[in-house]
């Protein structure tokens, strides 16, 4: 990527980005409970959900691509 000097915010994304700056990811739909304030659709879980080395392998790559914020959410463990 080509270096980019201080300057307008704007200046600093003329050239795309390499990752995304936010990520949601509802790691879950697993979930026993029916809350009204609940927005998820939750239910059983997913066949096709990651397992647990998948999602922490997501989690490395992440950090590689320096993401800056992930919002994680998803399901109820019991």
């Amino acid at each position: 990527m080509t270096a980019v000097l201080p300057g307008r915010l704007i200046d600093q994304f003329e050239l795309g980005l390499d990752a995304p700056i936010c990520l949601t990811w509802e790691l879950t739909y697993a979930c026993n409970l029916s809350c009204v304030h609940c927005l998820s659709s939750s239910g059983k879980r997913d066949p096709r959900e990651l397992s647990t080395q998948q999602c922490k392998d997501v989690i490395d790559e992440l950090e590689r691509m320096q993401v800056f914020y992930v919002n994680v959410g998803g399901g109820e463990p019991t």
